[in-house]
């Protein structure tokens, strides 16, 4: 199932590439406010799948009066591994986004035209930066929460690591921590769930909210600097999930 959802990412930011160049040569800014929000789908759809997976298992092994490191390591890299190589198709797939939109923007012979006739007015500025950067804010906001709970719920029973989890969770009892735990797993499900539609909406959107001021060139710029942002964010979160699934993955195999 993760490579199925780590595949969609991929699958719809191409599809949108290459819809945008058979219906006609789309300006660098609609092919890439298009397809980049699309491609975060290969780290929203794990996303959620994970942080499913993981409740289902943490649940079970309550039911069955079961636990320890070795066992939990399972639902944690249940978050974390799906997040590590969806990002991983993210990087791949803005690499592949960056490619076409330099291509692109180097044969368009329109793209020294005149500004748009449309003017870029504050709102539409400001509504082309919202429709593309909260859905990227949220994603990341969800993924930082359900690595977090990954990464507290191996320090409660790693033994190795008494002393980090003592400074982390402190004297937090066992009823708080587990309301800890349901709170935030439902947050980041239902969380993931909005930014996935989030994420569909915007990149479905984009053609039609630019078209009046695609070819402008304030716009374009903001869209080569979305790009920028967004791999630097997926870098970022790659280290971090390399980091958890590394350290659960030694876990398991410890035991």
């Amino acid at each position: 199932m993760d490579t199925v959802l780590i595949g969609i990412g991929p699958l719809l930011a191409i599809v949108a590439v290459v819809v945008g160049r058979l219906r006609g040569r789309r300006p660098v800014a609609s092919l890439i406010l298009g397809a980049v929000p699309l491609a975060l789908m290969s780290v929203a759809a794990p996303l959620v799948w994970g942080t499913y997976a993981f409740l289902s298992g943490v649940t079970l092994m309550a039911a069955q009066g079961t636990g320890g490191a070795v066992l939990v390591s399972e639902p944690c890299l249940a978050i974390t591994r799906p997040i590590f190589m969806g990002t991983i198709a993210v990087l791949s797939t803005l690499l592949f986004i960056f490619c076409m939109a330099l291509l692109h923007h180097r044969h368009d012979p329109r793209q020294d035209e005149p500004q748009a006739s449309t003017p870029l007015t504050i709102w539409r500025g400001a509504s082309i930066v919202a429709l593309s950067a909260l859905p990227v804010a949220g994603l990341g906001a969800v993924a930082v929460l359900a690595e977090r709970i990954a990464r507290l719920t191996m320090l409660a029973v790693d033994p190795s690591r008494q002393s980090e989890a003592q400074a982390v969770i402190g004297n937090l009892g066992v009823s708080q921590f587990s309301s800890f735990l349901a709170v935030g797993l439902m947050r980041a499900i239902a969380g993931g769930l909005v930014v996935a539609l989030l994420l569909v909406a915007a990149g479905s959107a984009a053609a039609f909210a630019l078209r009046p001021v695609e070819r402008h060139r304030g716009v374009r710029v903001y869209a080569w600097i979305f790009l920028v942002l967004v791999a630097f964010l997926m870098a970022w979160h790659l280290n971090v999930a390399r980091s958890l699934t590394a350290w659960f993955a030694g876990v398991r195999q410890a035991g």
